[in-house]
């Protein structure tokens, strides 16, 4: 069957838009990395990121518990959900398992916001706060300025960009 040729420019142009945008992509969709970066923002970057806030929150005298309780419940939503995307690196097994404990402490925050426990909801958000770097060291896409080495590795090839020194900063001792 012949096209007629008024659609032909318009097929012409649709098509490949389709095919760039992802509208003819085979198979069922799947998880992915790309829900980490949105949900770790609203997680732990910057000062108004729930991790912060809460952080403050909770060492109030009296914690302002109607609001806390909103804040837990998201934290605890989001760290289940991460939980169930594809990390960028690393194996899936670590990103199981450590994901997991996230997902639990963060519930525990929940759980203890709840009760109005302040001890507990304290404890369960130091919990959180200490599991970030083992994650991101193995999981996280890390460069320059992320925590990561600068390409080519460390500046004048020591740690720091510095040679080791000894006392009074001369040469290390042999």
């Amino acid at each position: 069957m012949a096209l007629p040729t008024a659609l032909k420019p318009l097929l012409a142009v649709s098509l490949p838009a389709l095919l760039l945008l992802g509208g003819c992509r085979g198979g069922a969709p799947g998880p992915s990395n790309s829900g980490i970066k949105p949900i770790m923002a609203r997680l732990a970057k910057g000062p108004n990121s729930l991790t912060p806030v809460l952080g403050k929150e909770l060492k109030e005298t009296e914690p302002p518990w109607e609001t806390i309780l909103g804040q837990t419940g998201e934290y605890s939503r989001l760290a289940g959900d991460m939980a169930k995307l594809t990390p960028p690196k690393g194996s899936a097994e670590s990103w199981a398992k450590l994901a997991a404990g996230y997902a639990a402490s963060a519930a525990a925050l929940d759980k203890a916001a709840q009760a109005k426990d302040k001890e507990a909801a304290l404890a369960a958000h130091g919990q959180l706060a200490i599991s970030c770097k083992p994650c991101h060291q193995e999981h996280r896409k890390m460069g320059p300025g992320m925590g990561g080495p600068p390409p080519g590795g460390p500046p004048n090839g020591f740690p720091g960009g510095l040679p080791p020194s000894g006392p009074e900063g001369g040469p290390p001792p042999r």
